[in-house]
């Protein structure tokens, strides 16, 4: 299990700190000029190797194990520029998410939060510590976004709207200060949320069930989480008057491929806000459970490009954009405030009139009604790129996932084939069905044709039929065979 699920993340501290008074508003004043640093950095080779000497000889990261160091080079070495943007660089910027998969560790994990801890506890924090912290920031939006550029036409990756889940243990005064917060008489402050963490989530629902039970004696906390784009009406809007201006969804990405514990089914929610629509506490078997419904948006206007400077036209854009996401979280907040009380659900919506009111130039221009359903539905079959099909094309523990999915469809291992496939994101399956060899590309032969060739397992072997039961299921459900070649499968030519 990963701690970064159940255990403290910045969004964790980020709460901690609102509750606390410590100054916010005054951190994320330091953040943005160091976004803005970082990004003019980025533009000169000289000062970019500077940065990543820097950080090279940083105190902290001279204590990282062998094992964490090697993946910290890897990432600090070479260029990890946004796809498109051409910076000029002597050689082509380094391929794969090596800051990803370094968040996205155990080990990873507890270094960036080290790092984060540091600047979101102290009232006083040294300069260097925040331009490297902010400088990892960038690594790893940066690899957000490629990663869905490198995911075009996946509506998961294009624009990811779902339900997420969240779990952990929390202290009693902990859970009444999320209540006092989930009760706070005025709707529009009834949130928390740091801008530039990370927060890790998963699309499976027991995942998050499973961590919040993990520490004995403190109280679980679930949350569930309903992450929305803005609305496509306002986008349009925003489009046509910031036409240079490039917003996509790296906010939420699903990185379980990417992930050192791919079971997680992870989505990853990138300087997050969390809107508490309702908090729900009950007892279950002498244990304390506290729910949370939250909203969080998917949509982000951050990139290379984007200075972070609040001036003129720039502050007149942020403050644009802010009341779309405003009005597009409020309208999603009265949908699902309906279920629990009414009377929210009407206040939720007069916030989300009182946003578009901002947005729109005059007060007797007609508002555009914004989408009232909670959740837009997601087509079942799509058809992706998968690019090359040598191993070198994909992240690290996807490819390693993947060849041994493979040996045990080549060897007729069924259970171990099933508990690979129940590790991916549903949406991923059919792909998984479908794949290739990547440990030998000359190979066409996909699961379907090793379940052809091989036949059923004996009957005696309660666990592999059951495997290989659950195994024509998803074939079927899926619908590979509109997109299987027909293959010579051990004398005979596979057909439907």
């Amino acid at each position: 299990m990963s701690e970064r699920i159940c255990g403290p993340t910045l969004t964790d501290i980020s709460t901690a700190t609102l509750f606390t008074g410590v100054d916010e508003i005054g951190r994320m004043k330091d953040l943005r000029i160091n976004i803005t640093k970082v990004r003019r950095i980025w533009q000169s080779n000289s000062e970019y190797s500077k940065l990543m000497s820097k950080i090279k000889s940083y105190p902290l990261v001279q204590t990282l194990s062998p094992t964490l160091q090697s993946k910290l080079d890897v990432l600090l070495n070479g260029y990890r520029d946004w796809a498109d943007m051409d910076y000029g660089r002597p050689s082509p910027p380094q391929k794969g998410y090596p800051a990803i998969e370094l968040y996205c560790s155990q080990e990873g994990y507890r270094f960036f939060f080290s790092l984060f801890n540091s600047i979101f506890r102290r009232r006083e924090i040294d300069d260097d510590l925040l331009l490297i912290a902010t400088a990892l920031v960038e690594f790893v939006t940066i690899e957000l976004y490629n990663l869905r550029l490198a995911n075009i036409g996946n509506p998961y990756y294009e624009n990811f709207q779902a339900v997420t889940y969240r779990g952990m243990t929390v202290s009693s005064e902990m859970a009444k200060e999320y209540r006092k917060a989930a009760d706070n008489p005025d709707l529009s402050k009834r949130h928390f949320g740091v801008p530039l963490g990370f927060t890790s989530s998963s699309t499976a629902r027991e995942t998050m069930e499973e961590f919040a039970k993990i520490n004995e004696g403190q109280e679980q906390m679930h949350w569930v989480i309903h992450v929305h784009g803005i609305d496509p009406e306002l986008l349009r809007r925003y489009r046509e008057r910031y036409n240079d201006s490039i917003v996509t969804s790296i906010t939420a990405m699903p990185v379980g491929q990417i992930a050192e514990l791919r079971g997680e089914r992870e989505v990853l929610l990138r300087g997050a806000f969390f809107h508490i629509v309702h908090m729900d506490s009950r007892e279950s078997e002498g244990k304390v459970i506290h729910t949370l419904q939250l909203v969080a948006m998917n949509t982000n206007r951050d990139h290379g490009t984007e200075l972070a400077l609040d001036e003129g036209a720039k502050q007149e854009q942020r403050n644009f954009f802010r009341n779309m996401i405003l009005a597009s979280r409020f309208q999603l907040c009265a949908s699902l405030a309906k279920t629990h009380s009414q009377e929210d659900a009407d206040k939720y919506h007069e916030l989300a009139k009182s946003s578009l009111q901002m947005i729109y130039d005059s007060k007797h221009e007609t508002i555009a009604g914004l989408q009232s359903d909670s959740m837009v539905s997601r087509p079942d079959r799509f058809l992706t790129w998968h690019g090359d099909i040598t191993g070198l094309s994909y992240p690290a523990n996807y490819c390693n996932s993947r060849i041994d999915f493979q040996n045990a469809a080549r060897i007729g291992h069924w259970s171990r084939v099933r508990k690979l496939i129940e590790k991916e994101y549903d949406w991923e399956i059919r792909d998984w069905l479908n794949a290739f060899s990547l440990s030998d590309p000359s190979t066409e032969r996909t699961l379907l044709h090793e379940m052809a060739c091989h036949g059923p397992p004996s009957e005696l072997d309660k666990e592999e039929c059951e495997s290989w039961a659950f195994l024509l299921q998803k074939l079927n459900s899926c619908d590979v065979w509109s997109g299987t070649r027909p293959l010579n499968c051990g004398g005979h030519i596979l057909t439907r």
